[in-house]
């Protein structure tokens, strides 16, 4: 990335790989040259991602980082890390009442990079039709319809006693 004025002494740069800079420095009788790079560490980690869960669910929260040189993995609900659910640990269990936003913030050698997963619990709302009186032997169709959660539906009918 080029930086961001380059006829300054100390511009900013963010190169998103190492990058070699070179710099002409003159006056009206003398040039110098210096170069200069500049190493991009990238942080190689595999996470669990965004989840979706049943009311009272469970679900794993996880980051695999792939660095030799991994000093510390924190875990928050609170995207500054204010306060730590747990240290040191690749990966997470959480069973939050609402949907929720998780952090994990991994810190390699001199790089520190915040993960997020969202958490999304489904809550369907079931609409059903009313009580019926029925005549033996004359049939009554049920009826529902579910809005919310994530579709699609699926339907079981079962007896109070639970046979189907």
């Amino acid at each position: 990335a080029i930086p961001t004025n380059p006829s300054l002494s100390n511009p900013i740069a963010t190169p998103d790989e190492t990058t070699t800079y070179t710099l002409i420095a003159t006056t009206s009788a003398c040039v110098d040259t210096l170069v200069q790079q500049v190493s991009v560490h990238t942080l190689d980690a595999q996470t669990s991602g965004d989840t979706i869960i049943c009311t009272l669910g469970t679900a794993t929260l996880s980051v695999n980082v792939n660095a030799s040189d991994k000093d510390e993995i924190e875990w928050s609900e609170d995207i500054d890390f204010q306060t730590i659910i747990t240290r040191n640990t690749a990966s997470i269990q959480v069973s939050p009442p609402t949907s929720s936003t998780y952090y994990a913030r991994v810190t390699t050698g001199l790089c520190t990079t915040v993960f997020s997963f969202n958490v999304t619990i489904d809550i369907p709302t079931i609409y059903e039709s009313p009580d019926f009186l029925q005549c033996f032997e004359d049939y009554v169709e049920l009826d529902v319809s579910c809005t919310g959660g994530i579709p699609p539906y699926h339907y079981q009918w079962q007896l109070s006693d639970g046979s189907i």
